[in-house]
């Protein structure tokens, strides 16, 4: 028996814990007990209370003031532009309406892109300027490319019952064919802008953890409030800004839908600083996309789950 050990009277040893091996100390970090004063007021990530105005954080109200702009404004420019200018039929612009917002759906799978394969070992501002960029460069050729002229020539044409012949002569027929490539640009352009989003997410879930609980929640509604009010401002400019009478409203001019495109390229190109520069973050690596994926298959499995996810869709 070696020294240090005992026998009792049943005749089993026993080890006091002097003998037992002793294991390094970074073996036991994973379990560690957080510390109470740096989690201190119910907050479940370290790091103190966020700053959401200070220069490591200020980027994340630029992306979706941004995500506000593309949004509104890829929503609210199809009844102008695909409806009352190109005049295309109303399946096609209710499915225009659809493909849009269907990038939405996939930010799921773009959350987990973006957990398990960092660039660079950053796994949200990379991906950021990369969703900007694509939303960028489709917004550019938005912008530059010509419209054409609309199907009617004369806007008053569109609440007469019949045409007559020399007037539908007239009718620029190959404006509702133009209509599929601003489609499928739009969808892009958004599809670019919810990638820029869901990175934006990653970064709002680790800051909103931070905060204590009696003011949790405070964060997510003021990005969302930013991202809303943004989104207000460019339906009104859709509302005044695309509302001659070729787009279907009764002022005499308009910005135009180059113009529109314009602006919301600003906005692509000006939040790309602020998506390196202003936003902090830590060096990670890569992580198990087939745990993710298994995460969210069982997930899935719960009755909770699948029933909304059957409503939806």
């Amino acid at each position: 028996m070696q020294p240090g050990n005992a026998v009792d009277a049943a005749g089993v040893e026993r080890f006091s814990t002097s003998s037992l091996p002793l294991k390094p100390a970074e073996d036991y970090q994973e379990v560690k007990t957080p510390d109470l004063k740096v989690l201190e007021d119910g907050a479940i990530r370290a790091g103190g209370p966020p700053n959401l105005y200070s220069r490591g954080n200020i980027g994340l109200l630029a992306q979706y003031a941004a995500t506000g702009v593309i949004y509104g404004t890829m929503y609210s420019v199809v009844y102008p532009f695909l409806t009352n200018y190109l005049r295309m039929s109303g399946t096609e612009t209710t499915s225009a309406s659809v493909l849009i917002t269907l990038p939405y759906t996939l930010k799921v799978f773009f959350g987990i892109i973006t957990d398990c394969y960092p660039i660079f070992g950053y796994r949200r501002r990379p991906y950021m300027l990369i969703g900007w960029g694509v939303c960028f460069v489709s917004l550019l050729v938005m912008t530059i490319l010509p419209i054409g002229e609309p199907y009617y020539p004369d806007a008053t044409w569109a609440s007469l019952s019949t045409l007559t012949a020399e007037q539908t002569a007239q009718l620029n027929t190959g404006a509702q064919h133009s209509g599929v490539k601003y489609i499928f640009l739009m969808v892009i352009a958004n599809l670019g802008s919810v990638v820029a989003k869901t990175a934006s997410d990653g970064i709002l879930v680790e800051l909103a953890q931070r905060e204590p609980e009696k003011i949790r929640g405070t964060l997510q509604s003021m990005v969302f409030v930013v991202q809303d009010v943004f989104a207000v401002i460019s339906s009104a400019m859709i509302g005044f800004g695309l509302n001659s009478p070729d787009y279907g409203g009764t002022f005499s001019g308009a910005m135009g839908f180059n113009a529109v495109m314009g602006v919301c390229t600003f906005f692509s190109l000006a939040v790309m600083p602020f998506s390196w520069f202003c936003i902090t973050e830590e060096k990670t690596h890569r992580r198990s996309a087939r745990k993710y994926f298994w995460a969210l298959y069982e997930l899935i499995q719960q009755r909770v789950v699948y029933q909304i996810v059957i409503f939806r869709f």
